[in-house]
């Protein structure tokens, strides 16, 4: 057995004698199935804010009867905007554990300081081909993008150290709310789109109206704790 097999395997034998004991007294939201068809009878959907320390997210969760979660975390303006995706498998009781990976990450890279010219990572797995820039006095620039790395000039009357924010759109859609998400982009600092290929496995409580992480969370987002929307 592989060490990280058998650490998570002790990590769920630990959470179970700690928590198995009492999470049904809370009354879970969702019902066990053993017809096969998953775990989660209706699709649920979770909301809420939550901070790595660095940012703050507001956040959206959603459980579809299949066990696959979808997280959609975004910072103010979109300056930072992280999709997960994954599957959720009841442990005991309450407890559940999340499989799962980041799809679509868009971050501004702080370390990468140019003054006159905007660099553009993007990962060729996404297929972004193009975007538009957008200044702040509506005027906007269309960009053909060349992955892994794009370097864009730009108006540096409308974009500087003191009108710093450039809207930025790659024709990307929230997979929740099927709406266009427009990216900010700070001035000084390159900006990147990638995703996650590593699988990460965490634990969480749903328990009554609320969804929380246990032992560990997602790096991007850090520890959550969730309401179901509309509660």
């Amino acid at each position: 057995m592989k060490k990280t097999t058998l650490f998570l395997v002790l990590i769920c034998l630990l959470v179970v004698q700690t928590y198995g004991q009492d999470d049904t007294k809370g009354g879970s939201t969702v019902g066990g199935s053993n017809d096969g068809s998953g775990t989660f009878k209706t699709e649920m959907n979770f909301s809420g804010k939550t901070s790595n320390g660095y940012d703050w997210y507001n956040c959206q969760l959603k459980i579809t009867p299949d066990d696959s979660i979808l997280l959609v975390a975004r910072t103010f303006k979109n300056s930072i905007y992280y999709e997960e995706r994954g599957k959720i498998q009841q442990v005991k009781d309450s407890i559940y554990l999340i499989e799962s990976r980041t799809t679509f990450l868009a971050l501004p890279l702080e370390d990468q300081t140019f003054d006159d010219k905007l660099v553009i990572h993007s990962e060729s797995s996404l297929n972004i081909n193009s975007l538009k820039l957008t200044y702040s006095n509506g005027t906007s620039q269309s960009i053909t993008l060349t992955p892994p790395l794009t370097s864009i000039s730009f108006d540096k009357k409308l974009f500087n150290s003191t009108s710093n924010y450039l809207d930025v759109d790659i024709g990307h859609l929230d997979p929740l709310t099927n709406k266009p998400v427009t990216f900010t982009a700070r001035h000084g600092s390159a900006y990147s789109f990638s995703s996650g290929k590593t699988m990460v496995k965490y634990f969480i409580i749903i328990k009554g109206d609320t969804i929380h992480t246990l032992n560990s969370a997602p790096q991007q987002i850090g520890h959550y704790k969730f309401r179901v929307i509309g509660e």
